[in-house]
């Protein structure tokens, strides 16, 4: 008696110890830990000061702020209208095909803009590659981690995995923040 029929609520420690949730546990906490480790928030957070020490126009920087927000708005409306037609596997992989390339593409503008001779070319493209790279992450790399948990674990074990999964992105992005300047 007494209860509402739902199930208790698993410790951290029986999760760990029923090799069923073992696997799904690990999975959710490294993708966590990748999207920390991706450095999206290093372009949230430091994009504007590392553009402009790049030698990127102070014009150029502001779009680049505005259309990355707006870029970011609209492929996780996109993401939530792809996830089940396309899976969440799909999406992971693809976003982070889309973050290499741009990151690759970054580092082009970059050797550009060291050379000096292709300024505009060099900031127009590195524009184009940070707006990329943060549209690349809002199609999977951003959404999908944190939707694992409710989607692999039973409605009495959800807080618990989250908990977990949610610290662990919390610590890579501590140590992201720590170590990146």
């Amino acid at each position: 008696g007494g209860g509402d029929g739902a199930a208790a609520r698993p410790s951290l420690r029986a999760l760990l110890a029923e090799p069923r949730w073992r696997r799904p546990l690990g999975l959710c906490c490294v993708v966590m830990v990748v999207q920390q480790f991706s450095g999206i928030n290093n372009v949230f957070n430091f994009g504007v000061s590392f553009l402009e020490d790049n030698g990127v126009a102070p014009g150029v920087v502001t779009a680049v702020t505005v259309l990355m927000n707006l870029t970011n708005v609209g492929v996780t409306c996109l993401a939530a209208w792809l996830v089940d037609r396309s899976g969440r596997r799909p999406l992971l992989l693809g976003s982070s095909l889309g973050m290499v390339l741009a990151i690759l593409m970054l580092t082009l503008a970059l050797s550009l803009s060291q050379g000096g001779s292709a300024g505009g070319l060099a900031s127009g493209l590195a524009a184009v590659s940070v707006v990329s790279l943060v549209g690349a992450f809002g199609l999977g790399q951003g959404p999908v981690p944190w939707m694992l948990p409710t989607e692999l674990f039973p409605t009495s074990a959800r807080a618990t995995a989250g908990g977990l999964a949610a610290s662990c992105n919390w610590l890579a992005n501590f140590i992201v923040a720590q170590g990146f300047l």
